[in-house]
């Protein structure tokens, strides 16, 4: 019976004192886990993305001198020709003939003024009437030097080095004056031409480096730098045109017409201090702060802001690089909870 009774009453001890050991180990405040962020320099720049067709920066339009027929084509479309290459010459059967009588006839008109001086020296003629042979002299030798010169552009030659991109004749085309028979365009110097908003051209100065992709090489991209930008915006689009040069010889399969997308960084921030912008979801109208995170304890930061992009705030005072933040879900948190980091956010 004596027995008994020690081992109810040992029992009964042995429960409250646990009931005390548990009571006095809740006391103790627990860490709440938290995500982690150390803070480090981001680049918060902004990209704007514009497409163009890449072109020539020097296209020539050859046209027709005068209205005749086409004799000879000697070049096509893709051929490389050096200026003063001989591309297509016209029938010239009518200029040459009209060219040796305006010889003959200068020559007619030259004699005569050669024998009228001598009547001049000897009074025979007067002032006036050798003076009006003179002045017909003139026109005829100006009759001449026209016909010289359709004859000479009976000849259609290169004015500089390119490419023949079109040829719009065929041997015996009868062309207009003026009218268009090749394009030339020299692709040693390419660009493209892109059209951006007012929010976005501020941003865009001359020799501005950017980065370019091509639709015929999407794993590909060179390196180009702006070469002007247009002074006023289109009446259509209200866009303003950007041009934009590729390096020499950076792709040599790049070619006219090739359709191209311009990368611009514009509003640069390459070394931004930056956290998660929701490490700043604690923040209430007309204040912002965060958690910074001090010998496991939490610390209130006030803090002062600039842009968010991609999920991150640029933080213009109040941190600095190294400092560890809660990076999310803060608002359940007070300045003085103890926590420990379970997680990191990259």
């Amino acid at each position: 019976m004596r027995k008994g009774l020690l081992f109810i009453l040992s029992f009964f001890l042995f429960s409250c004192s646990g009931e005390s050991g548990e009571q006095s180990s809740s006391d103790e405040p627990s860490a709440t886990p938290v995500a982690g962020y150390e803070v480090t320099l981001q680049d918060l720049s902004r990209t704007v993305s514009a497409s163009g067709a890449v072109r020539a920066l020097n296209i020539q339009q050859v046209g027709a001198p005068f209205s005749g027929i086409i004799n000879s084509v000697f070049v096509e479309e893709g051929d490389f020709v050096e200026e003063g290459d001989v591309l297509a010459k016209f029938n010239l059967e009518e200029i040459e003939a009209e060219l040796r009588r305006a010889e003959a006839q200068f020559r007619e008109v030259e004699q005569r003024v050669s024998r009228s001086r001598a009547l001049l020296d000897r009074e025979a003629i007067s002032r006036s009437e050798f003076e009006d042979l003179e002045a017909e002299k003139n026109v005829s030798l100006a009759e001449k030097e026209i016909w010289e010169t359709r004859y000479n552009l009976g000849e259609v030659k290169a004015k500089q080095s390119g490419v023949i991109t079109m040829r719009d004749i065929e041997p015996g085309s009868p062309v207009s004056a003026n009218e268009r028979l090749f394009q030339m365009e020299n692709l040693s110097r390419l660009v493209i031409r892109v059209g951006v908003s007012e929010l976005d051209v501020i941003h865009i100065n001359r020799d501005d480096s950017v980065t370019v992709r091509f639709d015929s090489f999407p794993n590909q991209s060179v390196e180009a730098k702006v070469r002007r930008v247009f002074p006023a915006a289109e009446a259509s689009s209200r866009r303003f045109i950007v041009e934009v040069e590729l390096e020499q010889n950076s792709n040599s399969t790049v070619r006219p017409g090739f359709m191209a997308r311009v990368l611009f960084d514009v509003d640069q921030r390459n070394e931004a201090i930056a956290v998660p912008s929701e490490a700043l979801l604690a923040s209430q109208r007309g204040e912002e702060f965060l958690y910074k995170i001090e010998n496991d304890s939490l610390v209130r930061v006030d803090v002062e802001t600039g842009v968010s992009r991609r999920n991150m705030t640029q933080i213009l005072e109040g941190l600095s690089v190294g400092d560890v933040v809660v990076g999310t879900n803060p608002t359940n948190l007070n300045e003085g909870n103890r926590v420990r980091i379970t997680e990191w956010i990259e």
